[in-house]
C-alpha cells in the first residue's frame, strides 16, 4: 500500500519562523518513496477550516504535527499556543480515523505532558526522520512499535516512551531536499532561512530545554551536505541564513571547516549568515575567519556577567570571556549581540547591577534582556524548584501553579529578591543605553519578543533580512 503522509504546521506566531524540522522529516520521507503532503497553517486566516477542508478531499496513512513552541517563553505575555494545536488535534481525529503524531522541539520538551494534553495517538520525542518513516512502516504492516526509538504510543490505557532518537547525522541521513515548505515565502516575511550543521548541546545550563529535545552528544553532520542545502536556497533566491545550532563552537574543529568550505566555495561572497555562540572557546583569528566565511552576526546567550551567577546558571565562561568575545566581534567587523537571563537563583539588585555596569562598558551592537526564566520538568531548575516547593508560597516562582508540576504551561523563576519593581529598576540603571531590548511590553522600551512584533514585521516587509536580534537593533520605534 503506497505510504502517504500530511505534515502540519500549526504555528502562526509572526514574524513567520520556517518549520526546519518538519521540512527535514518531509525531505527524508520523500527520498524513501512516501507521498508527502503539507498543510502549512501559518499562513492560513482560518486554521480549523484549512484542516477540514483539507482532510474532506485527501486520505493519508498517518497526520503529522509539528510542535515547535509551546509558549512564547516570555514571563510578561505567558503565551500558551499549545492550546490551539489541541484544538487541531481534536478536530482532526473528529473528522477522521487517521493516527496523528506529533513530534518537534517543543514537543520532545515534554514529550508524555504534551501527547496527554493534546490526546494525540503517537508522538516522537528526538529526531523524527527515522522514526516517522519506521512508525509509517510499522503502521502498514501491523507490526511491533517498541523497537522505534523515540516513538510513544498507547498500549491500552497505558503510555508508551520508547528510548529517544537521537542517531548519529554523518551519514547524509538529513540531506535536506528544501522543497517541502515554501521557502521564499518564508524568506519574504521571515527574514532568514535555518539551516543545522549540527543537532545536540553538552553544555549545562540549568535551565536549558536543548539537550532535552537534541541530546546532549555532539552529532555532526557532513558539511558537504550543509553546503550543497545552501547552494539548493540560494538557487531559490535566499541568501540569508540562521544556522539552528545550539552554540555553533562548541565543535570548533566542526565550525572551523564549514568557515573554510564556505569560503573555498565562494558562498561567502553571496549570502550572510547569524548564529549562536559561546564566548568560551572564541578568539580574534576564529572570529575574523568567520567574517571572511559572511558571518553578519552572533548573539552569545550569557545570561549574566557576575562571577557567582555564571556558576549557578552553569555556565562554563567567566566575565573576562564575554569580555574577549565582545572585542574580537568588534575588531573583526561582526555584529555582536548579549543575551542577558536576570532573575535566576540567587540573583540580587546587586548582582543585576554588577551585569549591567560590565556590559554598558562593551563594544556590542545590542543586549538582550530578558527577567524571569522558564521552567521545564527534567532540567536542574525544576529540579531545584520542587526542592524548595512547587507552591504558590514559594515567591521565586510566577504563573500556571496549580495542577502542572510538570511545567506544561508556563511557569517562571524570577528571584525574590527581585520581585518588587525589578524591571523598572533595570531601566533604571541602563538609562538611556538604545542597545538594549527587552522581553517585556511595556512602552518606550524596544521589545524583544518576536512574537507579533509590529515594528519588526514591518522592518521586514520593508525589506531588512536577518537575526531579528540585528534588525530590531537598527530600527528606532
Amino acid at each position: 500500500m503506497k505510504l502517504k503522509v500530511l505534515l502540519t504546521n500549526p504555528n502562526q506566531m509572526k514574524p513567520p519562523v520556517a518549520p526546519l524540522g518538519l521540512e527535514y522529516v518531509g525531505s527524508f520521507l520523500k527520498k524513501h518513496a512516501v507521498e508527502v503532503d503539507l498543510l502549512d497553517l501559518t499562513w492560513e486566516d482560518s486554521p480549523l477550516k484549512a484542516v477540514t477542508s483539507k482532510l474532506s478531499q485527501n486520505s493519508y496513512t498517518v497526520v503529522g504535527i509539528s510542535i515547535r513552541n509551546t509558549d512564547d517563553s516570555c514571563l510578561a505575555t505567558r503565551d500558551f499556543v499549545l492550546a490551539q494545536s489541541k484544538e487541531i488535534v481534536r478536530l482532526i481525529k473528529k473528522l477522521t480515523k487517521t493516527p496523528v503524531v506529533l513530534g518537534g522541539c517543543g514537543f520532545s520538551i515534554m514529550p508524555k505532558e504534551v501527547l496527554e494534553y493534546c490526546n494525540a495517538d503517537f508522538g516522537i520525542a528526538g529526531d523524527g526522520e527515522f522514526a516517522m518513516l519506521e512508525l509509517l512502516n510499522s503502521i502498514n504492516s501491523k507490526s511491533e512499535l517498541s523497537a522505534i526509538n523515540g516513538l510513544l504510543y498507547w498500549h491500552g490505557s497505558k503510555l508508551v516512551m520508547n528510548k529517544p532518537a537521537h542517531p548519529s547525522l554523518d551519514n547524509g541521513s538529513i540531506m535536506g531536499i528544501r522543497g517541502v515548505i515554501d521557502n521564499l515565502r518564508y524568506f519574504n516575511e521571515g527574514g532568514q532561512a535555518g539551516i543545522e550543521t549540527k543537532r545536540g548541546c553538552s553544555r549545562n545550563c540549568i535551565y536549558c530545554a536543548d539537550p532535552l529535545t537534541k541530546g546532549k552528544k555532539i552529532r555532526r553532520r557532513n558539511i558537504s551536505d550543509v553546503m550543497a542545502e545552501m547552494q539548493q536556497l540560494l538557487e531559490q533566491e535566499i541568501n540569508c541564513f540562521h544556522l539552528c545550532d545550539s552554540e555553533f563552537n562548541i565543535d570548533e574543529d566542526q565550525a572551523t571547516e564549514f568557515c573554510n568550505e564556505l569560503i573555498h566555495l565562494g558562498l561567502s561572497e553571496k549570502i550572510k549568515w547569524y548564529t549562536y555562540a559561546t564566548p568560551k572557546p572564541f578568539t580574534l583569528e576564529f572570529a575574523r575567519l568567520m567574517k571572511s566565511a559572511g558571518c553578519s552576526g552572533i548573539n552569545f546567550g550569557v545570561d549574566s556577567a557576575n562571577p557567582k551567577m555564571l556558576g549557578t546558571l552553569g555556565k562554563d565562561f567567566c566575565p573576562a570571556d564575554i569580555i574577549n568575545a565582545a572585542v574580537a566581534c568588534h575588531e573583526a567587523g561582526i555584529a555582536c549581540m548579549l543575551d542577558l537571563l536576570l532573575g535566576g537563583p540567587g540573583e540580587t539588585i546587586e548582582t543585576v547591577e554588577e551585569t549591567i555596569k560590565l556590559i554598558k562598558k562593551l563594544p556590542v551592537t545590542a543586549v538582550g534582556v530578558t527577567v524571569g526564566a522558564r521552567i521545564y520538568s527534567g532540567t536542574v531548575l525544576a529540579e531545584m524548584v520542587h526542592e524548595e516547593y512547587f507552591s504558590s508560597q514559594n515567591p521565586n516562582i510566577q504563573g500556571k501553579i496549580e495542577d502542572n508540576q510538570q511545567f506544561l504551561e508556563p511557569v517562571f523563576y524570577l528571584s525574590s529578591e527581585l520581585r518588587v519593581d525589578a524591571e523598572e529598576h533595570i531601566y533604571d540603571l541602563i538609562g538611556e543605553d538604545r542597545r538594549f531590548m527587552f522581553m517585556s511590553n511595556l512602552p518606550k522600551r524596544r521589545n524583544y519578543n518576536y512574537n507579533q512584533n509590529l515594528l519588526l514585521m514591518d522592518a521586514l516587509r520593508g525589506g531588512y533580512r536577518g537575526a531579528y536580534w540585528h534588525i530590531i537593533s537598527q530600527i528606532n520605534p
